[in-house]
């Protein structure tokens, strides 16, 4: 989670591995750890503790000493942690940080965030709400409570959660896109056309919105149209590039749109994208590779339920 050590190979293998690591720097140490700053080109996560003087390490050993008592190093680690997509060890640093600070609003934001992507749905609520009770204006805090309630398909609460992050910051694109989002659930595509409008005005990403409004054509019956619409977002996503989470979630559009308009041929493949989703994604966070249809040799096959009951049935 953390190395400390002084200017030994450890140093390189542990900033090579892009891991956190501090390092006790004598007054006058070789050229590769610089003369001067807290930090190493080569390294980003590394951290320099540099001696004030020849021969005094009691000053580099009190720093370090006080930077570990110090609740927001721990609440900084867990970030980074989060950030490499280590959740485990992200509500660790983050339940240490409250541990010293119990107060730390913006610490019970980020574990709740940490425990969500674990799985842990009434866990990570319970922490956004922590979080919320202290610190009534923190937006990560409401904005993530929102998503979750959004992802539940608690349509009332999720309304109200973005309404809240929107009195907090009225020019969050990201809030009246949800919003919109919300709207087109409803059959409201009015109401969607106008909060459309007004999250490109703040700047959403374009090809987001273009998303959500090929969506409500595919509602509304317009098949062809929303599949042209769809095509067109596909072309823009490979010209800029865009990641997996972005692919996945355009051809789950396009199969939830093929299907609805009864072509399975279509529709069906895509709908495997369901499982390739960062938001409202089936999969659980099992540490069990997928299995591939062969025979199962010498262990045991785990089978969840991924559907609504009706859809169970439905499929079997």
């Amino acid at each position: 989670d953390l190395t400390i050590s002084v200017c030994t190979s450890i140093v390189h293998l542990a900033g090579a591995l892009g891991r956190p690591v501090w390092v006790l720097a004598p007054s006058n140490p070789e050229w590769r750890y610089g003369n001067a700053g807290s930090s190493m080109p080569w390294y980003p996560s590394a951290r320099m503790f540099r001696q004030p003087r020849a021969g005094d390490w009691k000053a580099v050993i009190g720093e370090i000493e006080s930077m570990l008592r110090d609740p927001t190093t721990w609440n900084a680690a867990g970030l980074n942690s989060l950030e490499a997509r280590e959740f485990r060890a992200a509500q660790l640093f983050f339940e240490r940080a409250l541990g010293a600070a119990p107060q730390l609003a913006e610490a019970h934001s980020n574990l709740g965030i940490a425990l969500l992507e674990q799985g842990h749905e009434n866990a990570g609520e319970r922490s956004l709400r922590a979080a919320i009770a202290i610190d009534p204006k923190l937006g990560a805090a409401r904005e993530n409570l929102a998503v979750l309630h959004s992802a539940r398909f608690e349509h009332d609460e999720a309304a109200k959660a973005w309404d809240e992050v929107l009195a907090l910051d009225p020019a969050h694109a990201g809030a009246h896109l949800a919003r919109a989002f919300l709207a087109l659930r409803e059959g409201d595509f009015d109401t969607a056309s106008a909060l459309h409008a007004r999250a490109l005005e703040l700047g959403a990403d374009r090809t987001a919105v273009l998303l959500q409004e090929a969506s409500a054509l595919a509602l509304r019956g317009r098949t062809d149209d929303a599949m042209r619409a769809f095509d067109e977002i596909g072309h823009r996503l490979r010209e800029a590039g865009a990641d997996e989470a972005q692919h996945a979630e355009l051809d789950w559009a396009r199969s939830l749109c093929a299907l609805a308009g009864g072509d399975f041929a279509q529709g069906w493949p895509l709908f495997e994208a369901r499982l390739r989703r960062r938001v409202e994604s089936p999969r659980r966070p099992y540490g069990y590779a997928a299995w591939d249809g062969g025979r199962v040799a010498g262990g045991s096959l785990l089978i969840v339920g991924e559907q609504g009951l009706g859809d169970e049935i439905m499929f079997a």
